[in-house]
């Protein structure tokens, strides 16, 4: 974590990083900095992933070039694991798409018409 959150770091200035004129870039960093206390798991990765992910929707572009120069630090971090979390994280994603797809199923069988409404969801 102190490799990724150094890297992250020094990628981010070298492309014009400033805090204040970047702030959800910024948070995305503080938590970096903070996940440098100890290992994380897989779930904590992901979650910092989110959390740049959402810097990236940022309506000002640069700030959202710089998010997804953070996102990609993350994922060659995540890309450096062993075999096991990355295929635990391939495994997670799959579950959570299927409790999409379980959850459309639930909402459609509410309906008068089951196709119709199923067809809606997927749409």
């Amino acid at each position: 974590m102190s490799r990724l959150s150094e890297t992250a770091r020094s990628k981010l200035l070298t492309e014009g990083f400033h805090p204040r004129l970047h702030p959800k870039v910024a948070v995305v960093l503080d938590e970096l900095e903070n996940a440098r206390t100890g290992p994380q798991s897989l779930q904590s990765l992901s979650q910092l992933r989110r959390i740049a992910g959402s810097a990236a929707s940022s309506l000002e572009p640069d700030e959202r070039r710089l998010a997804s120069v953070a996102m990609d630090q993350i994922d060659e971090a995540i890309d450096g694991l062993s075999a096991a979390p990355k295929e635990a994280r391939q495994l997670w994603g799959q579950m959570k798409r299927l409790e999409k797809v379980e959850a459309m199923i639930e909402d459609a069988s509410n309906s008068a018409n089951f196709e119709q409404a199923l067809q809606s969801k997927f749409r």
